[in-house]
């Protein structure tokens, strides 16, 4: 009796390179000139919050502070889970603070 012929598991393929290019050099090169930011304010984190459009608008540059409780600051978060993240590289303000720094957004 003839012995069965063991089978190759197929060889694995590269990943194609996306075909999406970002470039966000326009939205850095709008803020690079500005060299007094104005200080926005200090804020308490909670999941699903986002910067007050009051706070932001016309405040291009402007920086702010973000206080977040350590219990927000692992995978569970539901905005990490979501990824609640708008933009690439460069995200909208109404991005999540969290979602936009925690490393499985890469």
């Amino acid at each position: 009796m003839a012995q069965p012929i063991p089978r190759q598991p197929p060889t694995p393929q590269p990943r194609p390179q996306p075909k999406v290019i970002i470039n966000n050099s326009p939205a850095l090169d709008v803020i690079a000139h500005i060299t007094n930011k104005p200080f926005l304010g200090r804020f308490i984190y909670e999941p699903g919050w986002i910067i007050p459009a009051s706070v932001v608008q016309g405040a291009v540059g402007g920086k702010f502070e973000v206080r977040i409780a350590q219990r927000f600051l692992n995978r569970d978060n539901e905005c990490v889970v979501r990824r609640k993240l708008w933009g690439s590289g460069v995200y909208t303000d109404d991005s999540d603070v969290v979602a936009s720094n925690h490393p499985s957004n890469l």
